[in-house]
């Protein structure tokens, strides 16, 4: 099970290209998806590293934004749930 729920912490960008799309625009939130995907794409250790947590139970992704539904949490939790499908 992920959980996905809001709070100050930074938790996973990589090099940090995608922490952020304008203002949560939501006509750019596929364009972040995309960008974010991207990104972890080419990071096949840190990705492996994670999903290796997947493994061992449930994981919560916090986030920090006012945005509740399109932020790097939600994200990466289709991300992972892709990869492990």
């Amino acid at each position: 099970m992920i959980v996905v729920r809001n709070c100050i912490t930074h938790v996973y960008y990589g090099d940090g290209r995608c922490d952020t799309y304008d203002g949560h625009d939501p006509t750019k939130w596929e364009e972040f998806r995309a960008r974010y995907f991207e990104e972890l794409d080419t990071n096949p250790t840190g990705v492996s590293e994670l999903l290796s947590h997947v493994g061992d139970g449930p994981v919560t992704f916090l986030f920090s934004s006012k945005e509740m539904l399109r932020n790097n949490a939600h994200a990466l939790q289709e991300y992972v749930s892709k990869v492990l499908d």
